[in-house]
């Protein structure tokens, strides 16, 4: 049984995200402020977190903040009414997995949090063991561990989706892929993932690899290859 922390202030929204993932067989705690929330995710790490932007005590940006700096890797979906792109760049950029908007469906929140609690789940069983890696010029990522190691010896994290994006790329090293395809591989068929959320996840790949970032090449309006 999973375990979801749910990151929600207005009991309108609280109680119907209770009981929408307790009736889906999840095991739901729910904070109420940004305080509350981060008490939570220290006590005990959920198998994923369901956070609202704005929050008594603080703001979810500054929840995901904190819980990135507890944990690298427990998958955060923001669930909010902010639907502006740099609200969604923000969130994705400081560490949050997914976005979504409270005016969608139930159907697609509970698709989406499943998703990331199930490559959560995959992660955390494949990690003590030797995982797929990618070379990129001096670097090596490693796809199992979540982390980029440069041709110095210098080690840094990136995200399973990061990863998940790389290893699409990296499949057919030098071939144009669409967003569509990028997004149906990683996310699966059916996911409502826009251009603009796969451009941040990419842009903050790049980052993250440092010069071989590079090697990762974009074609406006067509799509990304892996050089």
């Amino acid at each position: 049984m999973t375990d979801i922390l749910i990151v929600e202030d207005e009991r309108i929204f609280a109680d119907r995200y209770v009981r929408l993932f307790a009736d889906a067989g999840y095991s739901v705690r729910l904070a109420k402020t940004a305080a509350a929330a981060i008490a939570e995710f220290t006590a005990k790490r959920p198998g994923v977190v369901l956070l609202d932007v704005m929050l008594p005590g603080g703001n979810g940006y500054a929840v995901c903040r904190r819980m990135r700096e507890l944990d690298e890797f427990v998958p955060i979906v923001f669930n909010t009414v902010l639907d502006g792109e740099e609200d969604m760049k923000r969130g994705l950029e400081i560490g949050g997995d997914d976005y979504v908007l409270k005016t969608g469906s139930d159907a697609e929140r509970l698709a989406r949090v499943a998703r990331a609690a199930a490559r959560y789940e995959a992660f955390c069983a494949a990690r003590g063991a030797p995982g797929p890696t990618i070379e990129m010029g001096r670097s090596v990522v490693d796809c199992a561990k979540l982390c980029v190691t440069d041709g110095k010896g210098r080690t840094t994290s990136i995200t399973r989706t990061e990863a998940d994006i790389l290893k699409v790329l990296a499949s057919e090293r030098g071939r144009l892929f669409s967003a569509d395809e990028i997004i149906a591989a990683v996310r699966g068929e059916g996911f409502v993932c826009s251009d603009n959320m796969l451009y941040v996840h990419i842009s903050r790949l790049r980052k993250r690899l440092g010069k071989a970032g590079n090697l990762l090449v974009s074609h406006r309006r067509s799509g990304y290859r892996l050089m």
